[in-house]
């Protein structure tokens, strides 16, 4: 018997999930989602995966097929809410499909009212960021606090040779210390992201480090899913 993971909730840590990849790049105007599910089979075992996509009530499309493992990103629109359904197929050609909960993906840019800024961030306009700007600091300890209403978070950013690093606080808890510091540039990156079991409000704040010699961090946009 082919079965699939339980994908009533995609987004758990460890489990089945949709939600934002570190690491992963924006494209110009769309978002990369990572989508996660598992499966079994007892009989002649496993021999691809599948994975559709539907924004909104529209039609599924099916966006990845002939996949080894349950483990694939898409990009969409910001703006719009999406729901996984993940297939497993076995070599007898039984199939299993499960699907997960509608996703409301939002892009929180720079300019956004949402957004506070300590002083010391200046706006600069950039053709290669997400919303057209970026703020960036050289300042040890200045700040960018946003409050927001999701199960999925992540910073988006551009990275590089001349940029530092930042510490990430989540509703007031330290989480994390993230480099920006790259070989080669790159916009539009997910530098960090977190997910939570269930949608809830939360505060996220990114504090500058001042790393010696190339202090720099940009902050080029916010990602949520609700």
């Amino acid at each position: 018997m082919v079965q699939t993971g339980d994908l009533e909730d995609l987004r758990r840590r460890g489990g089945r999930r949709a939600g934002f990849l570190t690491g992963s790049v924006l494209g110009a105007r769309t978002v990369p989602i990572h989508a996660t599910w598992t499966g079994t089979d007892r009989g002649s075992g496993l021999a691809r995966y599948e994975l559709r996509l539907r924004a909104g009530t529209g039609a599924w499309t099916l966006t990845d097929d002939g996949l080894p493992t349950g483990r694939a990103t898409t990009q969409v629109a910001p703006g719009r809410a999406y729901t996984f359904r993940g297939t497993v197929v076995d070599r007898a050609g039984n199939l299993a499909t499960s699907t997960g909960p509608s996703l409301d993906l939002r892009q929180i840019d720079d300019r956004a009212a949402s957004v506070a800024w300590s002083s010391g961030w200046r706006s600069l306009s950039s053709s290669s960021a997400a919303g057209g700007t970026v703020r960036a600091s050289s300042k040890a300890g200045a700040t960018a606090t946003v409050r927001f209403t999701g199960r999925a978070f992540a910073w988006v950013a551009p990275t590089g040779p001349t940029r530092g690093s930042a510490r990430v606080y989540v509703d007031g808890v330290y989480k994390a210390t993230v480099s920006l510091w790259r070989s080669a540039p790159t916009s539009r990156v997910i530098v960090w992201s977190s997910a939570w079991a269930a949608s809830g409000t939360h505060t996220v704040t990114i504090r500058i480090i001042g790393t010696s010699g190339h202090p720099r961090v940009d902050i080029d946009a916010f990602l949520t899913l609700r």
